[in-house]
């Protein structure tokens, strides 16, 4: 069987029912949007089953309800979806969230990333299960070093040098612990594919997608 991975949707439910209901199976890599209400008439309008079509969250995700939409995968762990077994694990941070937190309608939440006894615990489960396929939102400092845009960063007034993230130090961390085959990411707005520490990196466009057997 195959399983379609795909990119950061931003709340384009209509172009994401395109791509995912293509595919018997798939998986959105997070910031799926805020309106999970809109995944529910797609599940109405085109046959798509929270049993075959799974997200989990980025930083662009409503925390408020992520933990009760069926679609939703969860925080981290080790999961099978069309006969494709993988481990996950969601989150990253919003370089914009001053500008979020300024907003009207709210559109940050503090859960966007792992609490650090959350990570320690999904560094655990993570060893323990020596995956194969990693499947993240973010991906690890080394990958973002070098992928990253520094111009965007000083944008938002950090310095690129010493700019990293609770998360992105969890995803080395576990990368340091164990080099899976394939790790597949979002966030970073783009397709690259790089091989660091005998990994095969993936970063998916927004809305971009590709079918692992």
């Amino acid at each position: 069987m195959t399983l379609r991975i795909i990119g950061d949707a931003h709340g384009k439910f209509g172009q994401y029912c395109d791509v995912a209901r293509e595919a018997e199976f798939s998986l959105q890599l997070g910031d799926m949007g805020f309106d999970y209400g809109l995944l529910d008439r797609a599940r109405k309008h085109y046959g798509m089953s929270d049993d075959d079509h799974k997200f989990f969250g980025g930083n662009h995700d409503n925390y408020t309800r992520y933990s009760i939409v069926p679609f939703a995968l969860g925080d981290w762990g080790s999961y099978e979806l069309g006969g494709v077994k993988f481990f996950y694990i969601r989150g990253a941070f919003s370089i914009d969230k001053k500008w979020r937190q300024a907003q009207p309608q709210k559109c940050w939440w503090e859960e966007e990333q792992l609490t650090v006894d959350q990570a320690n615990r999904c560094a655990y489960d993570y060893a323990q299960a020596r995956p194969d396929l990693v499947i993240t939102h973010g991906c690890p400092t080394d990958i973002a070093e070098q992928i990253g845009n520094p111009s965007v960063l000083r944008g938002f007034g950090f310095d690129p040098e010493t700019f990293t993230t609770p998360t992105q130090k969890l995803l080395q961390a576990c990368l340091e612990i164990h080099q899976p085959e394939h790790w597949y990411f979002g966030h970073f707005h783009q397709d690259i594919n790089l091989i660091h520490k005998g990994t095969k990196f993936h970063c998916l466009d927004e809305l971009s997608y590709t079918d692992v057997e």
